[in-house]
């Protein structure tokens, strides 16, 4: 079993989440993922980039390796790239998987503010 953190539309209540769904992913929690700022890609989704100032919300889940071939799959191609990271959860800190942006381009884009994609998108729509 791995732990990733999802920032995007991975999360809850976002297209891409069938994919934990369908499997026996477990939720653990929302946490804070400190030094790196999330940017928007598109409208639709989202990218991480390392940033010692910046704060992102992430959902935690524990999967399988067959889900996460999938999530790992679906990240690489399209320009990401896996990380470990700390995320801090309830006055803990969890080893997680992220996926980071392959290309610092992505400076040139919009910064989603707070680092909360759900929160931004609901501000946009």
């Amino acid at each position: 079993m791995r732990i990733i953190g999802t920032y995007g539309t991975l999360r809850k209540g976002w297209y891409n989440n069938y994919i934990l769904k369908d499997t026996d992913a477990k939720y653990i929690g929302t946490g804070i993922l400190k030094g790196y700022k999330m940017y928007y890609i598109t409208e639709m989704y989202p990218a991480i980039i390392e940033d010692h100032k910046g704060e992102c919300i992430v959902e935690l889940y524990r999967v399988d390796e067959s889900a996460y071939y999938v999530i790992d799959e679906l990240e690489t191609a399209f320009n990401y790239r896996e990380e470990k990271v700390m995320i801090e959860i309830n006055g803990n800190k969890i080893e997680a998987s992220v996926y980071v942006y392959n290309d610092d381009i992505i400076k040139e884009h919009k910064e989603v503010e707070g680092g909360d994609w759900n929160t931004s998108r609901r501000n946009t729509n």
